[in-house]
């Protein structure tokens, strides 16, 4: 059995885009997956828009590394998409936390393809190749605090887990 693959998608509307002036940037919103935030973000550099996704786990959360291959697509609602595929090692000691395309497309491109409404979709399809360092939040509790609640003891190699049989009806 294989195992369970980490994937994640991110989307963002990017309005306005003529009044991104050069050097400037446009965030999503922060989104938490696996136990790790996530955003994206749009900038305009000279004649070109760049893309990124940015992993915004904490630096001071002792030893942890994140490898993760992402597309990059961005897609005007008149126009056709453009898809980018990359692949992003972030880590505690990285000088980076974002990764993707300062050339994601030509700026002049863009400005033609939004003529008419000065909109366009962005996403990241992610896909987590290898993760370390990252405590995962328990989603339900198996462990002695449950154990007044229980009336069934499974042990996993050489874990108990608590569960209760009780079937709630409705």
């Amino acid at each position: 059995m294989s195992p369970v693959k980490k994937k994640f998608v991110l989307t963002h509307t990017v309005k306005n885009i003529f009044s991104l002036k050069e050097n400037e940037s446009n965030f999503s919103e922060e989104e938490e997956h696996y136990g790790v935030p996530w955003k994206m973000r749009v900038s305009h550099y000279p004649g070109f828009l760049g893309f990124h996704l940015f992993c915004n786990y904490p630096k001071n959360k002792g030893t942890w590394s994140i490898r993760v291959n992402f597309e990059m697509k961005l897609t005007p609602k008149t126009g056709k998409s453009t898809t980018v595929t990359a692949t992003g090692d972030f880590s505690n000691d990285s000088e980076f936390t974002g990764w993707g395309r300062n050339d994601f497309r030509k700026w002049e491109e863009i400005m033609n393809d939004s003529l008419i409404d000065d909109v366009f979709f962005i996403e990241v399809h992610a896909k987590i190749i290898e993760m370390t360092g990252i405590e995962q939040k328990k989603l339900r509790n198996f462990d002695e605090s449950v154990k007044q609640f229980s009336d069934v003891v499974l042990i996993v190699n050489d874990e108990k887990f608590y569960v209760s049989k009780l079937v709630r009806i409705l």
